[in-house]
């Protein structure tokens, strides 16, 4: 069997690039991309001496961990032996990630040689670096969502709101962009989906729509500015209660709730745009 050095030259710098791209995105390191190839090219080369050495199985494993070791130190600056671990054993677990897909296509198109140190030519090596990529495009898309739902669950309060003697309760979000105000009664907005009475009490929405004035406290219509710059009507009114549970702390507030047909569509589900006011904003 041969074994081609370009193959494992190229492979090992495109994969090691993405493991550090990967590593540093998901840890939010601040890197500079010479670093990172130089990181790169000392993997690579490492790689390639290693394969053309006859060493065992055993020393070969434990000069690649000693390579793992200090790929990260070119890579990125620490602030701490605490940071660097947390990053070693990051770009350990991706190192596994790739490593394992690419065993897997190796598998099933071509060979090993004795210490694993290259394959023969008769791997689609584009098509590896391609699988690589795609795996790092998803977990980078995976992790952002993922901070993105913790940013936004710090912002989120459950709310509860008594009108005409009935509860309703939903989640609304925090949003520091919703300054409106009642101009009658001064009180914040909060803006409500009609979907937050869906399965609570879909006969007490109902009834409000229907007669307003007659069903809820200080019931008026008000103009609302959407987005695109447009000029809307919006039912207000004034609930009996208002209550919001926040980062285990319950709010009472006095406010006027807002009722709107469209939803909320994020990275988090909510039913409400909630007033910065109500936790002092």
């Amino acid at each position: 069997m041969k074994v081609y050095i370009e193959y494992v030259l190229i492979d090992n710098l495109v994969i090691d690039y993405l493991i550090l791209y990967l590593t540093g995105k998901i840890l939010k390191h601040k890197f500079k991309w010479v670093r990172i190839l130089i990181s790169c090219v000392l993997g690579a080369s490492s790689t390639i001496a290693l394969s053309l050495i006859n060493i065992s199985s055993e020393l070969l494993l434990v000069f690649k961990l000693l390579i793992g070791l200090v790929l990260p130190l070119f890579a990125f600056k620490f602030k701490s032996f605490k940071q660097y671990l947390s990053t070693f054993f990051t770009f350990l677990s991706f190192t596994f990630l790739l490593g394992g897909a690419c065993f897997a296509l190796i598998g099933m198109f071509g060979s090993f040689n004795s210490n694993f140190s290259g394959y023969d030519a008769s791997i689609p090596l584009g098509l590896m670096l391609i699988i690589c990529a795609v795996l790092v495009k998803i977990v980078t898309s995976l992790t952002t969502l993922i901070y993105q739902k913790r940013d936004c669950n710090k912002f989120l309060a459950k709310a509860t709101l008594t009108i005409l003697g009935n509860a309703i309760s939903f989640d609304g979000f925090i949003d520091s962009g919703n300054r409106l105000y009642d101009d009658k009664t001064g009180l914040p907005v909060i803006i409500v989906a009609t979907s937050a009475f869906k399965g609570q009490n879909n006969n007490l929405l109902k009834e409000i729509l229907k007669n307003p004035k007659k069903m809820a406290k200080n019931a008026h219509f008000i103009s609302v500015s959407t987005l695109n710059g447009e000029t809307k009507p919006m039912l207000v009114f004034e609930p009996d209660k208002a209550e919001f549970c926040y980062q285990n702390k319950t709010i009472q507030s006095k406010i006027m709730v807002g009722l709107t047909y469209r939803g909320f569509k994020d990275v988090i589900n909510y039913d409400a745009l909630l007033h910065p006011s109500l936790i002092g904003g």
